[in-house]
């Protein structure tokens, strides 16, 4: 930027850079292009460990590889996502990144799962979810005492039948070239 390219030319060849680096990843060589015919396989790579006390029938929570997600889909994934915002997440999951604090993973959680129902059951669209959850999650940085009542609540609203929206998507459709 200091030799006067523009914020978006910086970034975007900071990205085609990275992107370039991360293609000599080995889990990338190992992985990409198995996306879409052994989806499986690639799960059993990007899933750490499943929060079995945010998970429903309907809605599995997992904690997992952000740098393989990063390596494979989307070199700016951070902290946590969905099917209606990451098209390569399936739609029954939540993802929240491993390398969040155990500390902060409960305030991600319930940004995520409130942004996911606002899209899924009200067709939120993004920015306006977001806001809302951006709002709920400081609100429970203030009052931590209601975190888990609210997850806990989102969680249900989660497990009931999506009536109105799906996400835009095919799963497994993947952002990078």
């Amino acid at each position: 930027m200091d030799a006067g390219a523009s914020y978006d030319d910086a970034i975007g060849r900071a990205d085609r850079i990275e992107r370039a680096e991360r293609h000599h990843a080995r889990i990338y060589r190992e992985l990409h292009g198995r996306e879409r015919s052994h989806p499986q396989e690639v799960l059993r790579h990007i899933h750490v460990d499943r929060i079995e006390r945010y998970s429903t029938r309907a809605l599995s929570v997992w904690i997992v590889r952000s740098d393989v997600i990063r390596d494979l889909f989307y070199i700016d994934f951070t902290e946590g996502g969905h099917a209606f915002v990451y098209p390569f997440v399936p739609i029954s999951e939540v993802w929240i990144d491993e390398d969040l604090t155990p500390h902060e993973r409960p305030f991600v959680v319930l940004h995520e799962l409130h942004e996911r129902n606002l899209m899924a059951q009200h067709r939120y669209d993004y920015p306006r979810a977001h806001r809302s959850a951006s709002a709920v999650e400081e609100f429970c940085r203030q009052h931590p005492a209601t975190t888990q009542r609210k997850i806990a609540a989102e969680a249900r609203i989660a497990a009931r039948p999506r009536s109105l929206a799906t996400p835009q998507y095919h799963w497994w459709k993947t952002v990078q070239s």
